[in-house]
């Protein structure tokens, strides 16, 4: 996990230094659009940096979760409508492997800006 932090630049910088020592590149949050997610996923693998809202400051802030998108079908309009995700997320906890469209993902994280990290 990563550690929250309210210094954005400082956030910035240590995904981008793990990015490196994964040997992955990191793309900041933005809100994806469908080809150019699976544009990025022609690569390889994408492990999806999953947005949390924002809330009050607590002592331990929360821990950041990711998943991994391993896999699509569809058309890819850009829109996203036409695209299944073959998605990996351990935390999902009985159904770590499911499909899912990537319309559904995007309303999952509240159409909240996502980063990725892919080779």
């Amino acid at each position: 996990t990563l550690v929250s932090d309210s210094d954005a630049i400082r956030l910035q910088r240590l995904r981008l230094d793990l990015g490196r020592s994964l040997g992955l590149n990191y793309h900041s949050p933005r809100n994806w659009f469908a080809p150019d997610l699976i544009g990025l996923l022609r690569q390889g693998p994408l492990a999806i940096e999953c947005p949390q809202p924002r809330i009050q400051r607590t002592i331990a802030p929360p821990a950041q979760c990711f998943m991994v998108i391993a896999g699509a079908r569809g058309s890819h309009s850009a829109d996203g409508s036409s695209t299944t995700l073959k998605i990996f997320d351990p935390a999902s906890g009985a159904e770590p492997i499911r499909s899912q469209s990537f319309v559904s993902l995007q309303r999952q994280f509240n159409r909240m800006p996502f980063a990725i990290f892919s080779n």
